[in-house]
This record gives structure tokens, C-alpha cells and sequence, in this order.
């Protein structure tokens, strides 16, 4: 547990830095949230007027909430426009057909044959020797230990859920909430391929007696780096989030963090971690054309005083 706060701190980052990142809203959001940006020429009741037009009447313990801008108004808003599970499903679907779409899996057709040429050469083991002889060190130990922790699902998982909740109850920058579901909504649309994958080309670790990057199908479940597939995730949503080049290009750079730390760990090849943070970038990139017109959310439900989480549509 102790070596899951850095990572959790680590997110908190990534939060802050997307809120900055940026000026406007991405396409799947800006119609509903412009309508809440008051014009800096309005006068304090023309900004009452536009506020009663949007916003819900709420009444008791909510409408205090709505004044104290958490977190009353974010449950409210749910509760007002919650969809049904057929619209859900609905993206959950498109989600996966921008994953299957030729545009997206052309791209990644290419990787792969790239890395079948990695994979039945002696480039992979080679590139494994080399850098388990020259390059490894206590210090690239030492931060690998932390870099594999945001491959663990059963840790990042949960901070999805968490940004997405807490975006919506306390109605903090919108991006928040944005990248926890577009985190959680990657991860489904990525899992599947990502665990065909590690069992259809089915070649081993570095480290097994038997160690050999061939594609060998079915024989292992090691075809492709699964901490390098979560680990990137986040850093690629965030990264779509943000305008400013900077900050975009490090998200894109610490994408491959966790990647890397499977290579010095000696756990993975370098064209296993290549397939694997590939489906991460295929997927976010799915998720992100879907929210063009759509998007599935996370939120907090209260039904009959019974605290929950749910699943809504919003277009």
C-alpha cells in the first residue's frame, strides 16, 4: 500500500496538469460546458438569468450544495439526465468500433509486423543482453519499482473511478472527470485485444529457462507486456487532453515509463512492450474519436438514501 501513494500522488499530477494544459473543452464536451461559461461582459443578473435556464431547481440539502458548489450539484445533474442502459451499451459499442476501424488498426498492423521482425531475430534477445549487461543499475532499479506500479489494474483502476466521481460531485475542472472516464473506457476497449494478443503469439519472458521471443501460438501468454499496456494508458489520455506542446510531449514521453520498466526488470522484450503500449495508443485514440458525439460516464448515484455508482450516457 505504502508504495502506491507516489502513484497516487503521481495522478494528482497528471490532474493538475491537464487543467492546465488547456484553454477550451475537447469536441465531446463543449456544447454543454460553454453554456455554463458566463461572458465576462455579463452583469451579475443577466449571469443569474443564463445560470436558471441550465441549471435544474433543486430544493433542501442539494440547493445548499449547489451554493457551496459541491457537492450536491454534480449528483443533481446525474440524477436529471441519466440515460438508459441501451445508450450505454450504445457506446460501449462505438468505442469498439473505432477500435476495429481500418484507420485505427492499419497503424497498428504496421507495429505488429514491426515487431514480428524483433520477435523471430536475435534483435530482441540481443537488445535484452545488451541492456541487461551495460545499462541496468540500482538506480534504473530503483525506478522501475515505481514505474510498474502504474501498470497494476487492480491500483489505477480505482483512481479512474475516483477522478470521474469526484469530478462530478465537487464540480472541479471538467478534465478531471474527462480523464477518468476516458482511462476506464480505454481499458475496456483495450483488454480484449491486449489478452488475444498475449496468448496468440504466445512467446516467453526473457527471464523463463526457455526464454525465446518467437511467436509461438498458444504455447505462452507473455505475447505482449500487459503493465506496458496499463501504464500507459493514463499518460496518453492526458495527453490528449492537453493543447500546449510541452506538456503533451511528456505525457507521450512518460507513456513508455511503465514499458521501459518491464525491459530492465528483464520481464519483457522490447517487442513484446512495443505491442503492448500500441494497443494502449490504439485504444485511447478509439475512445477519443468516439467522444466526437458521445460519451459514456461515470457517477455517483443517490436513490432512496442509498449511495452508489452508475453508468450514463451523455450526447
Amino acid at each position: 500500500m505504502l508504495k502506491s501513494l507516489p502513484v497516487l500522488f503521481a495522478f494528482a499530477a497528471i490532474a493538475c496538469a491537464v487543467g492546465c494544459g488547456t484553454n477550451k473543452p475537447f469536441a465531446g464536451f463543449q456544447g454543454s460546458f460553454e453554456r455554463h461559461l458566463p461572458s465576462p461582459h455579463e452583469t451579475q443578473s443577466e449571469k443569474s438569468v443564463a445560470k436558471s435556464d441550465v441549471e435544474p431547481k433543486l430544493s433542501g440539502s442539494v440547493a445548499a450544495d449547489e451554493q457551496s458548489g459541491c457537492p450536491g450539484l454534480g449528483m443533481a445533474r446525474w440524477l436529471e439526465n441519466s440515460n438508459s442502459p441501451s445508450a450505454v451499451c450504445k457506446t460501449l459499442l462505438k468505442d469498439q468500433s473505432y477500435f476495429y476501424h481500418r484507420d485505427n488498426l492499419l497503424p497498428f498492423m504496421l507495429t505488429l509486423g514491426a515487431s514480428s521482425v524483433l520477435a523471430h531475430t536475435t534483435m530482441d534477445q540481443e537488445f535484452a543482453d545488451w541492456y541487461q549487461d551495460d545499462v541496468r543499475s540500482k538506480f534504473s532499479d530503483d525506478a522501475s519499482s515505481f514505474a510498474k506500479v502504474f501498470g497494476e489494474q487492480w491500483i489505477v483502476v480505482p483512481v479512474y473511478v475516483g477522478a470521474s466521481l469526484f469530478g462530478r460531485a465537487c464540480d472541479v475542472d471538467y478534465r478531471v472527470q474527462t480523464w477518468g472516464d476516458r482511462s476506464f473506457r480505454s481499458m475496456l476497449v483495450g483488454v480484449p485485444p491486449l489478452l488475444l494478443l498475449q496468448r496468440s503469439l504466445g512467446s516467453s519472458r526473457p527471464n523463463d529457462p526457455l526464454a525465446s521471443s518467437n511467436w509461438d501460438m498458444w504455447n505462452d501468454d507473455n505475447g505482449a507486456s500487459g503493465h506496458a499496456f496499463v501504464g500507459a494508458v493514463p499518460f496518453l489520455v492526458a495527453a490528449q487532453l492537453t493543447e500546449k506542446r510541452v506538456p503533451k510531449a511528456s505525457f507521450y514521453v512518460l507513456s513508455t515509463m511503465t514499458a521501459w520498466s518491464r525491459i530492465n526488470d528483464n520481464d519483457h522484450y522490447l517487442s513484446q512492450v512495443i505491442v503492448g503500449w500500441w494497443v494502449a495508443l490504439a485504444a485511447t485514440n478509439a475512445v477519443q474519436k468516439s467522444d466526437s458525439r458521445g460519451n459514456l460516464q461515470i457517477q455517483p448515484a443517490f436513490i432512496n438514501q442509498d449511495g452508489g455508482v452508475a453508468l450514463s450516457y451523455k450526447y
